[in-house]
């Protein structure tokens, strides 16, 4: 019970926190993003290299 009352105060201060500093959830969101890009590159360059 004492874990889930933890993880509910963290939960709410760090929506605060993001309420506070909303860039850094968007370099979060912008990181994830280039990271997917990046991910689907590879992929398709593995596929023209097999198509070769």
């Amino acid at each position: 019970m004492t874990l889930m009352r933890e993880i509910s105060v963290n939960s709410s201060s760090e929506r605060v926190g993001a309420n506070r500093r909303p860039y850094v959830g968007a370099q979060f969101f912008l990181g994830v993003l280039a990271s997917g890009c990046g991910a689907a590159a590879v992929a398709l360059l593995t596929l023209m290299m097999q198509y070769r």
